[in-house]
């Protein structure tokens, strides 16, 4: 056979196409040895489902005008909002369609998820990983599948060189094995050691088993104390403060619950959805506006 043969029968776009297929697929295996979390997929949820206008005070107070524009970076890097569940608050940006039946999420999953957003197209400079831990999934949010979600989320389009590598290593060993916390703590700092000015958020550490919530404390707490361009923001229930702070001393704390004003905005905009608006009169409507705002702030005081 002529070499104008071979040449005539070899077809460049399919060839470029199986070469990006493959390219492609392998960084997908990358990304899920890293980790199997997908806390993008429940970031997209929780936004699509926040009511506009609620619960922005947050970003008024002054303990996250401090952390958000501190000039001492050595200080007032870790910001950790706590609040109950219930009392009303869940469902102000959040309406709960995955946990109907079980107990509801506290309002500060909501926002959580209002923070990731606030810093999302403001300032290129600014890179954001998210994390939202859920009790419903408690068994998968190990520590190691914890940080390797978050470092999914800060390599980007292309797998950078020590991550493939220990990719490949991994693969050497019988049958496989998973990334390590201490492999994946280095390359979480040699990533965000490589951004301007990075934001970790995570959502609910209460809902985390404690072993696993223990080793993620740990290695942020490094990651904090090593790297002065990083800053925290946290959220669970009260009862682990004390646990969080024994990590970071002097941190920042935000009490989080539903003031009068976003009560009332809930209400309004629940109402005005309302599909049988004739069931409702202006006497009732009044009531309802009046009572369930004067109740959830007696019990939230």
């Amino acid at each position: 056979m002529d070499n104008k043969g071979i040449t005539g029968s070899f077809n460049v776009n399919s060839f470029n196409k199986v070469v990006h297929t493959t390219i492609a697929d392998d960084r997908n295996q990358v990304l899920q040895w890293l980790s199997p979390l997908e806390p993008q997929k429940r970031h997209q949820h929780l936004r699509g489902s926040r009511l506009e206008g609620v619960g922005g005070w947050i970003f008024q107070t002054s303990n996250f005008r401090r952390w958000n524009t501190r000039e001492d970076r050595s200080s007032h890097s870790v910001l950790f909002c706590h609040g109950d569940p219930g009392v009303g608050k869940t469902h102000l940006r959040y309406n709960n369609t995955r946990n109907q039946g079980t107990e509801p999420p506290s309002l500060t999953r909501s926002l959580s998820s209002g923070v990731i957003d606030h810093f999302y197209g403001r300032r290129q400079e600014v890179t954001v990983a998210g994390l939202y831990c859920d009790y419903l999934d408690r068994t998968e949010q190990t520590t190691s599948n914890m940080l390797g979600a978050m470092l999914k989320q800060l390599v980007g389009g292309t797998i950078p060189q020590d991550i493939r590598e220990a990719f490949e290593d991994a693969k050497e060993h019988f049958g496989g094995v998973g990334p390590e916390v201490p492999g994946l703590l280095r390359m979480l700092k040699m990533a965000i050691a490589q951004r301007r000015d990075v934001i970790i958020c995570i959502d609910g550490l209460d809902e985390s088993l404690a072993v696993h919530r223990t080793g993620l404390l740990r290695a942020l707490q490094a990651i904090v104390r090593e790297l002065p361009n990083v800053r925290l923001f946290l959220t669970g229930r009260p009862f682990i403060r004390g646990e969080v702070e024994s990590y970071f001393p002097g941190m920042d704390a935000i009490s989080v619950s539903p003031t009068r004003e976003d009560t009332e905005e809930f209400l309004r905009i629940k109402l005005d959805e309302d599909t049988e608006s004739d069931a409702m009169d202006e006497n009732l409507r009044a009531d309802i506006m009046e009572i369930i705002p004067k109740t959830i702030s007696e019990m939230c005081v």
